[in-house]
């Protein structure tokens, strides 16, 4: 086994439209028999955020090229939310919940 340059391409989209769609690595290396986590980051994105009145959920679609040709992929369905507590209070979206 040989080391492989491949690329991973995202798409993030749902009901209400896409949110992104982009390379998010381009050209990234793993060497055979290595098992490596990769991280990156989207900026400006403004979904509409999930809450149980309104389970905005979104499609998480990864594709790894090689050689500009689809090796591999796949989709995960999500949501966006923020939770917080402050002062023993749990909030959701910034509403108090319980």
């Amino acid at each position: 086994a040989t080391d492989q340059s491949f690329s991973i391409q995202t798409y993030i989209g749902g009901k209400s439209g896409q949110l992104y769609k982009g390379d998010a690595l381009q050209q990234s290396i793993i060497k055979a028999g290595e098992e490596k986590v990769f991280h990156y980051t989207i900026d400006q994105l403004k979904p509409k955020l999930w809450s149980p009145q309104e389970p905005n959920l979104y499609d998480f679609n990864f594709a790894i090229l090689q050689n500009g040709q689809l090796a591999d992929s796949t989709t995960i369905v999500s949501g966006f939310r923020t939770f917080e507590v402050k002062d023993g209070l749990f909030f959701l979206r910034l509403l108090f919940f319980f």
